[in-house]
């Protein structure tokens, strides 16, 4: 009965015209790398908060979607038999459910998604992948963009996200801002250096090259700030010229290694 009234409310929430009805499931760390059981957790919520951000697609609740699981005896997991996830899917008046794995290979980290028709069965699936670990956040925007356009067709699929590393912009006005101090200090300097050289009275000296001392000592301080930072901004400059990127689909170029009778060459597989 509870499940019923479940369908039914779902049923009638599927009335409005336009919009489609998601429910998120678990994903699976298939990987043999611990790190990512995180990642299998959090990624529900994550993608949860993407496609929320379209007004065509109604999430169903989470603790709904584990309710008619615990009530057919299923893990999230048997979610991702597109036979279970159909009859799922009809208690809870959800046309899709998306699912998925993550994992690790060849230096990748990659999530798989599958997003299950729950009226015919039908299987589409989706991934993003990155080298860097630290860029989860990114590729489940990558990730949701793309799943959201699989889901209504709204705005555009992207093959990938670049990602610069480096605010250069930020480090270049740092650059710019200690330049123009180190001169206008140094102007200074050569001031009270001038009137230290000129003092004609013993009482004078002292004051005049404590002052002309410190401003000195400031200069080159600034001096090294201004290099340290003009270097800063060419090797970010130069680091962002090739941006870091995730990937929805396979990398284009893939550089190999092959071996035969004890010779070893290097290779490069390009995807056309």
């Amino acid at each position: 009965m509870k499940t019923l009234l479940i369908g039914l409310l779902f049923g009638f929430c599927g009335l409005v015209q336009g919009q489609v009805h998601v429910a998120v499931g678990d994903f699976e760390n298939r990987s043999d790398w611990v790190y990512l059981d995180s990642w299998a957790r959090n990624i529900p919520d994550y993608l949860q908060h993407e496609l929320s951000r379209d007004p065509g697609i109604v999430l169903v609740e989470r603790h709904q979607l584990q309710t008619i699981l615990q009530e057919q005896t299923l893990g999230m997991t048997g979610l991702v038999d597109s036979s279970n996830a159909q009859e799922v899917g009809r208690l809870i008046s959800a046309q899709y459910i998306v699912t998925g794995t993550v994992n690790r290979e060849e230096g990748w980290l990659r999530i798989d998604a599958k997003i299950i028709n729950t009226g015919t069965g039908k299987v589409i699936t989706e991934k993003v992948q990155s080298r860097n670990r630290s860029r989860l956040n990114e590729m489940l925007a990558l990730l949701g963009n793309n799943l959201r356009y699989q889901l209504n067709g709204q705005g555009s699929y992207k093959p990938s996200l670049k990602v610069r590393q480096y605010p250069t912009r930020i480090f270049a006005g740092i650059t710019l801002a200690s330049a123009v101090s180190t001169v206008i200090v140094n102007n200074l300097y050569q001031d009270k250096k001038g009137e230290y050289l000129g003092a004609t009275q013993l009482s004078q000296f002292d004051a005049r090259y404590k002052s002309a001392n410190r401003l000195h000592k400031t200069r080159n301080v600034l001096t090294w700030m201004t290099t340290a930072a003009l270097a800063g901004t060419l090797y970010f400059w130069i680091y962002n010229l090739s941006p870091e990127e995730i990937l929805a689909a396979e990398p284009r170029t893939v550089l190999y290694g092959f071996g035969h009778q004890g010779e070893w060459g290097l290779g490069v597989q390009i995807r056309l």
